[in-house]
C-alpha cells in the first residue's frame, strides 16, 4: 500500500488528528491521556523540525499555552533570552 493512499480525501493527517486529542484531553484535565498521546506524536515527528511539527505544537500547549511557532511567541516579548 502506497504511504497516504488510505488516507481519504479531507481528512487530517494523522500527527494533526493525534494534536487535536492532545489538546481536548490537556483541555479537560485528562494529562494521562495527554502524556501517551505526546509519546504518539514524537514517535510520529522525530527529532527533526521539533519546533515546526505537531509535538512542538503539543509542547507550546504545555509550557505556555501558546500554540504559535517559537519565532512568532507573544508569551517571549519582553523576556530576557
Amino acid at each position: 500500500m502506497k504511504k497516504g493512499s488510505a488516507m481519504r480525501q479531507g481528512s487530517q493527517p494523522l500527527d494533526r488528528s493525534i494534536l487535536a486529542a492532545f489538546k481536548q484531553a490537556h483541555d479537560v484535565g485528562r494529562l494521562d491521556v495527554a502524556e501517551h498521546l505526546l509519546c504518539a506524536l514524537e514517535c510520529l515527528c522525530g527529532d527533526d523540525a521539533v519546533e515546526e511539527s505537531a509535538a512542538g505544537e503539543a509542547y507550546r500547549v504545555i509550557c505556555c499555552g501558546c500554540e504559535k511557532p517559537e519565532n512568532q511567541h507573544e508569551c517571549r516579548k519582553g523576556r530576557k533570552q
